[in-house]
């Protein structure tokens, strides 16, 4: 007969192994499109220094900002960018775009929701601005 495992011991154990289970499971940056990740502060866009931005598609916006390249990713079609020349970018409450809700594109009035922010090398950013790469798409 084997000793019974006391509940609170059992307790113990699922609250220890939760914490790993959640970082094993949780999205890396080379996940499927789409799938939410928040950028470290100190590798976020800054709407302060937004120094040049492209549309792609509907859905995606190459932003150059000082010394780093960003694909943002737009949670739905944001019409607003057609014939525009400039663009707003709405963090959540401070200056920068990490990749939290509450961050927005404001393209000719319109709000548009910021799905993903993904940092980008020079060569990428290039790749992209040229269309020699396209953006994720759903498909």
């Amino acid at each position: 007969m084997h000793p019974r495992t006391p509940p609170t011991l059992i307790w113990l154990s699922l609250a220890l192994a939760w914490p790993l289970h959640a970082a094993w499971a949780a999205p890396s940056p080379d996940s499927a499109p789409g799938a939410r990740t928040t950028l470290p502060a100190a590798q976020c866009l800054r709407t302060d220094n937004a120094l040049d931005w492209q549309k792609l598609d509907d859905r995606h916006i190459l932003v150059r900002n000082l010394g780093r390249n960003y694909v943002l990713r737009l949670a739905t079609l944001c019409l607003g960018l057609d014939d525009t020349a400039s663009i707003d970018l709405a963090g959540a409450g401070m200056n920068r775009i990490c990749g939290r809700l509450g961050e927005y594109v404001i393209a000719r009035g319109e709000r548009c929701r910021i799905e993903t922010v993904d940092l980008v090398d020079e060569a990428t950013y290039r790749a992209l601005s040229s269309g020699e790469r396209k953006p994720y798409s759903e498909n």
